[in-house]
Order: C-alpha cells, then structure tokens, then sequence
C-alpha cells in the first residue's frame, strides 16, 4: 500500500459520532487548501480508536494527515442506481504548524518597536 498523506489548515474538528449497535465511532476532520485560484476542502476520518487521536487538533493548525484510501459502493435497493464513495481514513498525523503560530502576526506579537511607528 502506497504511504499516502495530504496537508492543509485544519477548519473543522467534528464531535465522535457513534453508528450502529456494533459501537462504530467516527470523527471527522476538515481540511483547506488555498492554491491561489481555488479551495480544495478534504474531510479526513478518524474511525473507532483512531477517534481521540484528533483530541489536540486545533482549528488554524496545518497538520499533514497520512491516510489510507477506501472506497465502497452503496445501493438502498435492487432498483436503486449504485452510488460509489471515496473516504480518507486517517492512520495518523502531524502539526505542522500550531494555532498560534499560524494566527501570529507581528502586530499581535508586540514586536514593533516605537520608532518604526509613522506617528
């Protein structure tokens, strides 16, 4: 299996949700990639135990997510059409840059100095 990973500023960190009488658990977590001429928005899953890894995700934060691919085919009935969907199933991350660091600016930072203020 190829070692697939994809990064982006993370813009949202949904609650585990629970599926099923067999205990299944999901949580998804939305990432944005600005190219400068579109935004590509990539929701990443966390399934069952993998859940809480997303507990420390900050929203802001780029992280890069390695993932495996799944796909799967869905059809509610024998005269239904057959619907396919792809998923990126999280195996792990990284933060590549934190929250803070992300939204600090040096005007945030307090690191003007008085003489470079024009009034």
């Amino acid at each position: 299996m190829n070692d697939l990973r994809v990064s982006g500023s993370v813009i949202l960190v949904e609650p585990t949700q629970s599926f099923g009488s067999n205990g299944f658990k999901k949580r998804t977590v939305v990432l944005e990639q600005d190219s400068g001429k579109y935004i590509n928005v990539i929701p990443v899953e966390f399934v069952n135990d993998d859940c809480e890894k997303a507990d420390a995700i900050k929203i802001g934060s780029t992280i890069e997510v390695k993932f495996y691919l799944n796909g799967r085919a869905w059809q509610k009935d024998a005269q239904s059409d057959k619907r396919y969907f792809v998923t990126l199933r999280a195996a792990d991350y990284r933060v590549l840059e934190d929250a803070k660091q992300a939204a600090a600016t040096p005007e945030q930072e307090g690191t003007y100095n008085s003489a470079d203020v024009p009034f």
